[in-house]
């Protein structure tokens, strides 16, 4: 795997789903949840926030409150989150889990932790797949994570796989214009990669000046096809038209080339062109590509310094794995988490508890920490270690 895709796949793992207020509200011991979840509710209900509904919802789930979920994610639904209504499909698509084999490890791990310590009961099955498809296919069509591919599963298990793709060309041919990329991932997952393609393609040919096409064309060539040229071409294409991450796969592929200067000009403009936290890449090529840990400290710097969670997080990274100044990694950090990021304080809670740091009591305040953001770390290490 290329250093470039290696740095993906940590900033993946690593970056929080939430960005909500910190410092609010105290996780609770077991027995004392009603304190916990009262405080997060008048906080959300204060400040009518997404990310401050969500913690709600999200409190919820960990106390395996299915019906208060959905109730809490229905209001972040309303301002149109795409997070709440991702969420909300896996919940509706909960019966399918163990009929159908529907890939939710995490939910079903903290099902049977909370089953085994005896605070929870077999699962309600809300049991409605067709509203978790119209909000999979909502989700999709705000890109958010894998909710395509989730719709996908589902599709195929509600309708089966001939009666997925029949449903799709349905409603293709009432004229729902979105439809197309939907049969194009069903037909990505069933290995009919042309099938894909030539949709894209019909669809290109209505509309020749769609960006997102060219960008999906150029992923299935790359992804599938192993045709890095072609890629590349419709990429080009697509990051002429505005595309942002087309023109951010193009500066991963030029720093892959050794084309560093080039792959900066195309992190640049990724990020003019809206794809945030796009320019660490440039810092990230200093140290991994040029080996140059000093200018890699300097760009870094100058973006942390700007105040984003994320930047800031990255700074504390850095200094945490790649230079090993702890004292600066851990004002980075803090800094990260004072500023919304959920992951500087699971970042913080490792390394007091198996890195450099080597204090309990602190490594459990910032799992605390990070429990009362969402995070399910968080909350696995303390129940883990029986703090709860």
């Amino acid at each position: 795997m290329r250093i470039f895709k290696k740095i993906t796949l940590l900033i993946l793992l690593l970056l929080s789903s939430l960005n909500a207020k910190v410092g609010v509200c105290e996780v609770q011991p077991e027995d004392k949840k009603e304190l916990f979840l009262e405080c997060l509710v008048k906080e959300a209900e204060r400040t009518d926030e997404i990310a401050d509904i969500n913690m709600v919802a999200n409190a919820y789930s960990h106390y395996v409150m299915q019906k208060k979920v959905v109730e809490w994610y229905a209001k972040s639904i309303k301002k149109n989150d795409a997070k709440a209504m991702y969420k909300t499909a896996g919940y509706y698509a909960n019966i399918l889990i163990k009929t159908k084999k529907i890939n939710n490890g995490y939910y079903e791990g903290i099902m049977l932790k909370y089953m085994k310590k005896g605070l929870a009961n077999s699962p309600q099955k809300l049991n409605q797949p067709k509203k978790a498809i119209e909000l999979y296919k909502q989700a999709a069509l705000k890109n958010y994570k894998d909710a395509i591919a989730k719709l996908s599963e589902v599709m195929e298990v509600v309708y089966g796989k001939e009666g997925a793709i029949k449903q799709y060309e349905k409603e293709m041919a009432e004229g729902d214009k979105n439809t197309y990329r939907f049969l194009a991932n069903l037909y990505v997952r069933y290995g009919q990669y042309d099938k894909a393609l030539n949709l894209y393609e019909k669809q290109l040919k209505q509309d020749e000046k769609n960006a997102e096409i060219y960008a999906l064309i150029g992923s299935l060539h790359e992804t599938y096809y192993k045709d890095k040229d072609k890629a590349k071409t419709y990429y080009e294409k697509a990051a002429t038209l505005g595309n942002a991450i087309s023109m951010y796969n193009l500066g991963i592929m030029a720093g892959d080339d050794g084309e560093y200067e080039k792959a900066e000009e195309y992190f640049r403009a990724s990020e003019k062109a809206g794809r945030k936290n796009t320019l660490g890449m440039i810092c990230y090529m200093n140290y991994s590509q040029e080996n140059d840990y000093k200018r890699a400290e300097e760009c870094n710097l100058i973006l942390a310094k700007k105040g984003d969670a994320e930047d800031m997080f990255e700074m504390g990274i850095f200094f945490l794995k790649r230079v090993h100044k702890y004292n600066k990694a851990i004002y980075w950090l803090t800094k990260s988490y004072e500023a919304g990021n959920s992951s500087s304080a699971i970042a913080l809670g490792y390394y007091y508890y198996k890195g450099k740091g080597n204090n309990k009591e602190k490594a459990i305040y910032w799992y605390k920490k990070a429990a009362g953001m969402g995070e399910p770390g968080g909350w696995s290490y303390l129940y883990e270690q029986e703090v709860f």
